[in-house]
């Protein structure tokens, strides 16, 4: 169960290693690792820092938010995972799947959507 978050400030490469999240700062100090299950957040407050594919899939996988600030601090991205809500999941598969009957429940805006997409692509 998630319940830490890391506030990283330094410049660091984030890495990913054995379901572990390895932060190995920059500055040849010590490198720190921290199990992904436990992480519920990520901030990083430094443009400095470099981040693996691999550890961003884990993130996503495990459900972990990532916030990347702009030059005054301020948020200015979010990674999460796109298919934690049944909601997310139902329209990202119905706009990803190409001439599939798109369920009634969605709002207009989304078959709308749909429709053009299909006929810009297709």
């Amino acid at each position: 169960m998630a319940w830490r978050g890391l506030h990283i400030s330094n410049p660091a490469r984030l890495t990913h290693r054995s379901r572990q999240i390895v932060v190995d700062p920059e500055n040849d100090g010590e490198a720190l690792t921290f199990p992904v299950e436990d992480i519920a957040w990520i901030i990083l407050d430094t443009p400095q820092v470099s981040v693996s594919g691999s550890l961003l899939s884990a993130l996503v996988e495990n459900g972990v938010a990532m916030v990347v600030p702009d030059a005054k601090h301020h948020p200015a991205g979010m990674l999460m995972s796109f298919h934690q809500h049944h909601a997310q999941a139902a329209v990202a598969h119905c706009l990803a799947a190409p001439r599939v009957q798109l369920p009634m429940r969605l709002g207009h805006p989304f078959r709308r959507h749909a429709a053009v997409r299909d006929r810009r692509f297709y």
